[in-house]
């Protein structure tokens, strides 16, 4: 069996230098750093040393300088669910929780990151964001178990996502809607477990 590996390839003289080469961190979505320095990435992470299929994904950074990797501070046990888009001043991150995803803006100061949970009224159902770099402006992708995907476009005013306007047209508002229900129960370990109705 080939075990995926990491490249980190120099595009000016082709050179390619093996990153993370004890097969323990496997990088998946990957954001560049504005200025080049570095990059974001989220992994999947276990603690069983067999077993990956049951993992929570990690967000990490890579300084090119330095060559060093190190965990993003989160502060959030469940990780990352539906990945991460950078800002002109920070990130936005989608937080694993259960049968809602949390979307957070991490905001940096100095070399401390702050975490703001988003509000608006799409906060609890986003499953995709895309950010421009230069303004405030974000494209996001709403969805819930009663409601197909719709893109919408909005404008990102610290934590809060102002003006939401629909940019694809949904052909699903005259069709019936399937009705669903949110239910919890306890797991083998006494853990709350959620599911969908």
């Amino acid at each position: 069996k080939i075990k995926p590996a990491t490249f980190l390839y120099n595009l000016k003289t082709g050179a390619a230098t093996e990153l993370f080469p004890d097969g323990k961190v496997r990088p998946a979505q990957v954001e560049w750093q504005p200025d080049s320095k570095g990059f974001y990435f989220t992994a999947p992470f276990t603690n069983h040393p067999k077993y990956e299929n049951a993992t929570i994904t990690r967000l990490h950074h890579f300084n090119l300088d330095s060559r060093q990797e190190m965990l993003f501070p989160l502060d959030w046990p469940n990780g990352v669910s539906s990945g991460f888009q950078l800002t002109k001043d920070g990130m936005i991150v989608s937080l694993a929780s259960g049968a809602r995803n949390k979307t957070a803006v991490y905001r940096k100061s100095g070399a401390t990151w702050t975490r703001a949970m988003l509000e608006g009224e799409h906060a609890g159902g986003i499953f995709g964001i895309e950010a421009n770099p230069d303004t405030s402006t974000v494209l996001y992708n709403f969805t819930n178990a009663s409601t197909p995907r719709q893109w919408y476009a909005a404008q990102l005013n610290g934590a809060k996502l102002d003006s939401p306007k629909a940019v694809t047209e949904g052909s699903f508002k005259k069709k019936p809607i399937s009705k669903t229900e949110v239910v919890t129960w306890k797991g083998a370990k006494d853990e709350q477990v959620e599911g969908i109705l």
